[in-house]
């Protein structure tokens, strides 16, 4: 029973600078924020259910999620849960940075054909932002910075090499509303436990650390390389 560390999004800022050295330990380690708590949300498809989902280290597709409700403290408990959880994080003029909960540091982003992928800033640069266009009741449609017109969409072509064999569809940017998704904003599918903490191991990796007693069916390690 098991939850995967990864690393954390740059705000708040890291504990250190990877290269700096580190004299203490709590340097290195700072509770999850209250504002990145507020964050979380999921994103479902409104005509088939599905969810916005992060599969291995850098795809993005939609999934059925069906959690069998293993705790009653806290949304979610499993990597099903994780992955279907994204943190919204606010950028200028309305727009938002979609950092993946089950992989933090990794933001949505278009590749340069437009197929959707997660990718890790380069240092000193600003990871890529969404613009949300609000429709009747929760629902909505995302379109990239930098790609006016064009939206997230569904199209065919080969899955990725962590897709299920009956995946036929991918997520790509698709031009005009036609094949546009439209995705309701739901509560996060995760949250964090109450006693949460991002962290930066010795060769500057990004860890997400909480508790064992919260874990519950995750994949977890309870290694931390600290020099």
């Amino acid at each position: 029973h098991v939850s995967r560390f990864a690393r954390p999004s740059a705000r708040p800022s890291p504990p250190h600078a990877p290269g700096r050295r580190r004299e203490r330990l709590d340097d290195a380690i700072v509770p999850v924020p209250a504002d990145a708590r507020g964050q979380l949300i999921s994103l479902r498809a409104a005509e088939s259910g599905e969810f916005l989902s992060v599969l291995g280290q850098s795809a993005v597709e939609l999934r059925r999620l069906t959690e069998p409700g293993f705790s009653n403290r806290r949304r979610g408990g499993s990597d099903a849960a994780n992955a279907a959880t994204f943190r919204a994080v606010p950028r200028a003029n309305g727009e938002v940075a979609l950092e993946a909960f089950a992989l933090p540091g990794r933001f949505v982003a278009p590749s340069a054909a437009g197929a959707l992928r997660l990718e890790v800033p380069r240092r000193g640069s600003s990871p890529h932002v969404w613009r949300l266009h609000a429709l009747a009741g929760s629902r909505l449609r995302l379109e990239p910075a930098g790609w006016p017109g064009w939206f997230i969409g569904a199209v065919s072509g080969p899955a990725g090499a962590n897709s299920a064999p009956r995946a036929a569809e991918r997520l790509a940017l698709v031009n005009g509303t036609a094949q546009a998704l439209e995705l309701e904003k739901r509560p996060s599918a995760a949250e964090y436990p109450p006693c949460s903490f991002w962290a930066r191991g010795a060769r500057g990796q990004g860890v997400r650390r909480w508790p064992l007693n919260a874990m519950v069916d995750h994949v977890y390690s309870v290694y931390f390389h600290v020099v």
